[in-house]
């Protein structure tokens, strides 16, 4: 699990806690940072209520940033 600052911290939509900020080690997305239901041990299999954000989605979201990048000139 990677740490998070407090600013940082929201509750899981199940009402069991805050999320916890984790990476992954899959092949294709091996470093992003996600966040996931704090009931979830993914090394056992077990995904809690199976809530899933990755880091970079709810940065766009708060700032109200485009899903493509865009090139300033």
């Amino acid at each position: 699990m990677v740490k998070m600052v407090p600013y940082e911290g929201f509750a899981c939509p199940c009402g069991a806690g805050d999320v916890v900020l984790r990476e992954s080690y899959k092949p294709k997305t091996r470093g992003k940072l996600y966040y996931a239901c704090p009931r979830s041990k993914p090394l056992e299999d077990i995904f809690g209520c199976k809530f899933f954000l990755w880091k970079e989605e709810r940065v766009r979201l708060l700032v109200g940033s485009p899903l493509t990048p865009v090139a300033i000139v």
